[in-house]
């Protein structure tokens, strides 16, 4: 109540002093003392400039006529709010009220300093006026109709480096508070261990003093940095200084990716940011309005002056449907050749960032999921695969997939073991194919996707013949019998190399040969060529051995070694062949390079599109 009394009287001092100074001028008391108006006036405002704690005070005024104050060049609180220009609109009954008509201030400089009681000016409070506390109120409780902030900039000194605002906005003072209609900002400075250039606009601003500290308030805020194409808006985000603690509250925003196509549709975030000093905690969460299940929430620290944190984040999980959610409803520039996606995708674990260097512990779960792709369909694909760096995508070594793909009337289970060490290469651990009845396997080799590129040796184990022959496409072969050995395979660009490739039957069997051009040695045979082709077709061997190769950008080759015999030919007379069959295994170059393109495909795209 003291204080409240003390204040009031203050303000009615210096009402009267105006009042009498003004009366004077208007009554035209003297010419001499109508000259001296700008003295009277001026000794007037420092005085109630330096009893509302603003001082040291300096200025200059330029003009003084009833209801009309002009002045330039201010100091205030020793030159750390400096003014280019002030203009002071009022009336007497006014200002006996403690209101002013209006007040434009132009070039208004402030820099403050974060106390810890709060923010300070020149070493003093922002809230603090002739050495007592009032509570908060601006401007020492003046109450101003109309306030217009033209090319204001403020400046924030911290450990971390100086954040400076530049800003215009009309408003409303009223005892504790900043109430405006409108608001655009330019913000810089480093944030993240970067410098930031950040453009504001709001439709309604309110900065409160009350406590002690500063409240700013912002509606239908939109947000925008210079180098990061996303923006935030339609933003209800309050600011909080108090003490060395800032904290920011995003009550709701959308946010919004700029690049066309759209790295990731608007989605709806709410959060929570505070920073002590150098340590900065942040709380957030996102969904995408109208996507069930796209939902992401982010919890971490980070520290400003090391430039390092860590978060912890969750995504999911997603569950894809053909006729429901889709890949590109949530990324439409994720370009993936994937159409009809089934199944569930989660992602969750850590984040850590240390300077520009990006880590993390991430797991990505795929449960049952399917899609199609060019003309090669995959299902029940499941796999947790622990990410070490989202970008460039790299992941931790002994990662497991399972996956069963079908293509041209043909199916097999695939399983993977290894690592993506980044984007342009795999590291393949062990990879099994579940196929003809056997298993087809390789382990130890790398994959490089720019190319692509590979060389490995792949083990065969109780394939069966028919499906040998139909993937080595050799015109009018096929049989029955399991076989296993060994095919050395290389992949450079388009040619598939095959160097010394044997297999051979674990027992009898049947081979059937019915070609439409003979091969060489048959065609050499003279007189006994149609013996030769009767006895291939139906020959039951008992033992089958098959050799082949495919040299880079040279047709390929099989070589049969069997013996055996045709049961309708000269009585199952006993035959041993050695038969030599040009071959360019196209069937089997369009199979490894359709797999290899398809996973550069994949990891190339998904790569490409979370780039930020």
């Amino acid at each position: 109540m003291t204080s409240v009394f003390a204040r009031s009287r203050s303000l009615l001092a210096h009402a009267v002093i105006i009042l009498l100074g003004l009366t004077l001028l208007v009554g035209a008391a003297g010419f001499a003392l109508w000259a001296g108006r700008v003295d009277v006036a001026g000794y007037a405002l420092r005085r109630i400039l330096v009893d509302q704690g603003f001082g040291p005070v300096d200025f200059r005024l330029e003009v003084v006529e009833p209801g009309l104050v002009v002045a330039r060049d201010l100091r205030l609180r020793g030159g750390a709010l400096r003014l280019s220009n002030l203009e002071l609109r009022f009336s007497f009954a006014d200002i006996i009220e403690s209101r002013i008509e209006s007040l434009a201030l132009r070039g208004l400089h402030l820099d403050l300093e974060l106390g810890a009681g709060g923010p300070l000016v020149g070493g003093a409070s922002l809230a603090t006026s002739g050495g007592e506390d009032t509570g908060g109120s601006v401007l020492g409780g003046l109450a101003v109709e109309s306030l217009a902030l033209e090319d204001v900039t403020v400046v924030v000194h911290r450990a971390g480096g100086d954040m400076t605002a530049r800003l215009s906005t009309a408003a409303h003072i009223g005892g504790d508070r900043i109430d405006s209609a409108g608001l655009t900002a330019h913000l810089s400075g480093p944030i993240g261990g970067a410098a930031r250039a950040i453009d504001l606009t709001a439709s309604g601003l309110s900065l409160d003093l009350a406590g002690g500290g500063l409240r700013l308030g912002l509606r239908e805020a939109r947000i925008a940095e210079a180098n990061i194409p996303w923006t935030l808006d339609g933003a209800a985000l309050d600011l909080d200084l108090a003490g060395d603690v800032t904290a920011v509250t995003l009550t709701r925003a959308m946010v919004r990716n700029l690049q066309a196509p759209e790295r990731l549709v608007p989605v709806e975030v709410a959060g929570k940011i505070t920073m002590k000093g150098d340590a900065l905690t942040v709380s957030a969460t996102a969904w995408a309005p109208g996507l069930a299940g796209v939902t992401f929430a982010i919890d971490g620290d980070y520290d400003l002056a090391a430039s390092k944190g860590g978060a912890h984040v969750t995504l999911g999980p997603l569950d894809f449907a053909p006729k429901g959610l889709q890949p590109a409803a949530i990324s439409p520039a994720l370009d993936l050749p994937l159409k009809a996606v089934t199944g569930r995708l989660s992602l969750a674990g850590d984040l850590r960032v240390e300077g520009e260097k990006i880590s993390s512990a991430l797991d990505l779960v795929l449960s049952g999921v399917g899609f199609q792709a060019d003309v090669v369909t995959v299902s029940d694909l499941n796999t947790k695969i622990r990410i070490t760096r989202p970008w460039p995508l790299a992941t931790a070594a002994g990662q497991s997939l399972s996956a069963t793909v079908a293509s041209g009337g043909e199916q097999a289970r695939i399983t993977f073991k290894g690592r993506v060490p980044d984007p342009s290469r795999l590291m393949v651990e062990r990879i099994g194919v579940e196929a003809a009845g056997g298993t087809i396997s390789a382990e130890n080799f790398d994959v490089e996707m720019g190319q692509p590129a590979m060389r490995a040796r792949f083990n065969v184990n109780g394939v069966d013949l028919g499906e040998v022959t139909r993937v080595l496409g050799i015109q009018g072969l096929d049989g029955t019998g399991i076989l296993d050995g060994t095919v050395p395979l290389s992949v450079a660009g388009d040619e598939v190399a095959i160097t010394d490739a044997q297999l051979s039957a674990r027992g009898p069997g049947v081979l059937r040969y019915r070609p439409d051009n003979l091969p060489p040695q048959i065609a050499q045979a003279g007189a006994e060529v149609d013996l030769v082709l009767r006895a291939l077709t139906d020959f039951h061997y008992d033992s089958l051995g098959l050799t082949f190769g495919k040299a880079v950008g040279g047709e390929g080759f099989v070589r049969l070694a069997m013996a055996g015999a045709n049961p309708a030919v000269m009585d199952s007379q006993p035959f041993n062949f050695n038969i030599r069959i040009e071959s360019n295994f196209a069937r089997l170059a369009d199979l490894v390079l359709l797999g290899l393109r398809s996973a550069q495909d994949l990891l190339g795209r998904a790569a490409g599109s979370v780039r930020p």
